[in-house]
């Protein structure tokens, strides 16, 4: 199956993108929750389902990138330039609802990219050239082999760093392999990178034998429910937090991730016009929502039955990505020419040229 642009992985896109909605909604209700209420359960495990989801879409980008040599500087100027316009509109929005004064040091703000996805994923972007000429010279065994040592030296490792530093209630110094003071909670490059190469080990993969559907899931909801326990019990006695079980380096993290993607591989969809025209609102998405969940009424939905608030809050959410897609085609319309014109001016990094 050609699966460049198949509608399957886009599917994954736009569910990915509701996972991260989903992780900073919780991020305000579960601050206001009891944490012994079945709702408060059922936003750990909601959590808990949704951790994966940067880490899935760095799984999509090594998978489909790993065969090209070649990366346009006009892509990431393109998503800094979207970054700066989210940042100014959602400004002067605020402004105009009075909440706020416009001052030059306001708007100067808007224009620093301070967006960690972003300056990660543009680093990832470019060097990744390079790890895509080691990578296609490698053999299957070998390309696994380099995964497992990743995994263990940059997953498992720091995780258990990490956890050492939590049962001490302070800090393991100089054991980590990220940083002197720990695994950063998978937020570097190094994260980006690991994830990266895992992707393409799954693109080059042709076995799927211990891939049944029904045991991927199995997988993806057994180990959700283990985080979510960890969480619970780290999480005993004081408000949430985002800790080592929530760390997007956490292997079962990385696991769940993994079992979703190959999971979603495996479903057969015809191309699909609106699904293919959605994702493509992903990154639009991630930029825009946090300004628009502020408007959830939070103290309200955590009062709801327990289905009532999860129906309520996906309903929710399902209206900020159309927002938000709404916003992708007008930016696209105002800029799409632009950088069609700008794309002609080839500005791009081969590694084949380079070397």
């Amino acid at each position: 199956m050609n699966e460049t642009r198949a509608s399957n992985i886009e599917l994954l896109r736009i569910i990915a993108a509701f996972g991260v909605m989903l992780l900073h909604v919780h991020l305000i209700i579960l601050l206001q929750m009891d944490s012994g209420t079945p709702n408060a359960w059922i936003m750990y495990f909601g959590e808990s389902l949704s951790i994966g989801a940067v880490n899935v879409f760095l799984l999509i980008t090594g998978f489909f990138m790993y065969r090209l040599n070649t990366r346009s500087v006009w892509k990431i100027i393109e998503m800094i330039a979207e970054l700066i316009s989210v940042k100014l509109f959602f400004y002067f929005l605020t402004a105009l609802l009075g909440k706020q004064a416009v001052t030059l040091g306001g708007i100067a703000r808007c224009f620093i990219p301070n967006n960690y996805y972003v300056i990660f994923y543009a680093a990832l972007f470019f060097v990744s050239l390079y790890y895509n000429q080691t990578i296609q010279k490698l053999t299957l065994k070998e390309l696994r082999m380099c995964v497992i040592l990743l995994l263990m030296l940059f997953s498992v490792w720091p995780t258990l760093i990490d956890l050492w530093s939590d049962l001490r209630g302070e800090p393991v110094i100089n054991l980590s392999t990220i940083t002197r003071d720990g695994g950063d909670y998978g937020y570097s490059i190094v994260q980006f990178s690991m994830m990266y190469v895992l992707g393409t080990y799954l693109a080059r993969r042709k076995d799927k034998k211990w891939q049944h559907p029904l045991m991927l899931l199995l997988v993806y909801l057994v180990v959700s429910a283990v985080i979510t326990v960890w969480a619970r019990i780290a999480h005993a006695g004081s408000a949430f937090f985002l800790g080592t079980e929530y760390a997007y380096s956490n292997p079962l993290v990385i696991i769940g991730a993994v079992a979703v993607f190959q999971l979603f591989r495996q479903i057969r969809m015809k191309p699909n016009k609106a699904v293919n025209r959605l994702a493509k609102a992903g990154f639009t998405v991630y930029l825009a929502h946090p300004w628009l969940i502020r408007k959830i009424p939070m103290a309200w939905l955590v009062q709801l039955p327990p289905p009532a608030m999860v129906v309520v809050l996906l309903a929710m959410l399902c209206v900020v990505y159309l927002i938000c897609w709404v916003g992708y085609e007008i930016w696209t319309v105002a800029t799409g020419l632009f950088f069609r014109l700008l794309e002609k001016h080839k500005l791009s990094i081969n590694v084949e040229v380079i070397l």
